[in-house]
């Protein structure tokens, strides 16, 4: 999933077991960069 950079529910979903694999720059229309996370399912 993608979340902005600067979002604070990056800690909630780290919390979850996810985590950061990549940022990827402007993503968003007003040039902010959002954050990839991936969580391993068993």
């Amino acid at each position: 999933m993608e979340v902005k950079a600067g979002n604070s529910a990056r800690i909630f979903y780290r919390k979850l077991g996810y985590r950061e694999i990549i940022r990827i720059g402007r993503y968003y229309p007003d040039g902010s960069e959002a954050i990839q996370m991936v969580k391993e399912l068993s």
